[in-house]
């Protein structure tokens, strides 16, 4: 079979020709992904899909993915409809190459708000310690991207800070707010304020006790 003959080139040969079939650069720099019929498909407009060589067999897929991913820089589209598929897929690709493509651009669009739960996933699996060398690059289109994306980085990076520390993200939500409390209170204009608050309170207790009272 021609599958095993290729098998049977020393390593540098092989190497050679995976890298002629992978380098598929278009005149753009990168190739665009996107999701269609529930699967990840190639929309450079090109009419190139994703190598066959990356589908020939199990053993060669683990052997050609990390170059391929490193060979060629790749920008996948998604709206929130398909998010579930394009976190699946991604989920898939990082535990093939065992690391995150670097040059490797997510771009969701247009989502809201009210999606904030759906798109955890995906920046969980995009930044996920161990796996990955650094963070994907993720971007959001639409009115609320630039916010919406620093709020989930900043529960996925809370989240992994609990699970480090070996507690819920509630439970250390509730110690950084101690902490930050007691932090609060070490401010000389908060110190003073406290003090004025003690004093009145203190007054007012001295104020009530000279209070005589009538017998009936």
């Amino acid at each position: 079979m021609a599958l095993d003959r290729l098998s049977a080139l020393p390593p540098e040969l092989r190497n050679s020709i995976y890298e002629l079939v992978l380098r598929t650069v278009p005149k753009s720099g990168h190739i665009m992904l996107g999701i269609v019929d529930g699967a990840v498909r190639r929309q450079d407009g090109e009419g190139r899909p994703i190598p066959g060589l990356l589908g020939a067999s199990k053993v060669i897929r683990r052997e050609v993915s990390q170059m391929y991913y490193r060979f060629n820089a790749h920008t996948m589209y998604t709206s929130i409809d398909d998010i579930q598929v394009a976190s699946d897929w991604l989920a898939a690709t990082i535990r093939l190459c065992g690391r995150l493509p670097q040059r490797f651009v997510f771009t969701i669009l247009d989502p809201s708000w009210s999606n904030f739960q759906e798109l955890l996933p995906l920046v969980e699996v995009a930044r996920e310690p161990g796996l990955n060398p650094a963070p994907l690059r993720l971007m959001i289109t639409g009115r609320a991207g630039a916010r919406l994306l620093s709020v989930l980085g900043e529960a996925v990076g809370l989240g992994g800070q609990a699970h480090g520390a070996g507690v819920t993200a509630q439970q250390l939500l509730q110690q950084q707010f101690e902490q930050w409390v007691a932090q609060v209170r070490q401010r000389p204009y908060v110190k003073q304020m406290e003090e004025q608050r003690m004093r009145a309170a203190k007054q007012r207790r001295s104020t009530t006790s000279h209070i005589p009272v009538r017998s009936g």
